[in-house]
């Protein structure tokens, strides 16, 4: 499963529980869903099919 999920009660990201990213690099931080970017990623790619294109994507550091 990708994304941000509650599964029982348990946050997690692309499988990952909240709690053990944040143990083990501490707070604040961000978390993002590499899945979720990959395949938003896709998407656009194929919209744009064999016309040339670049893309460029940006995320909060």
């Amino acid at each position: 499963m990708t994304g941000f999920h509650r599964p029982q009660a348990t946050l997690t990201c692309d499988g990952v529980p909240l709690e053990a990213i944040v143990s083990a690099e501490g707070t604040p931080l961000y978390v993002y869903s590499a899945a979720t970017i990959v395949e938003r990623y896709r998407a656009i790619d194929d919209a744009f099919g064999a016309y040339p294109h670049s893309l460029h994507y940006a995320l909060k550091a």
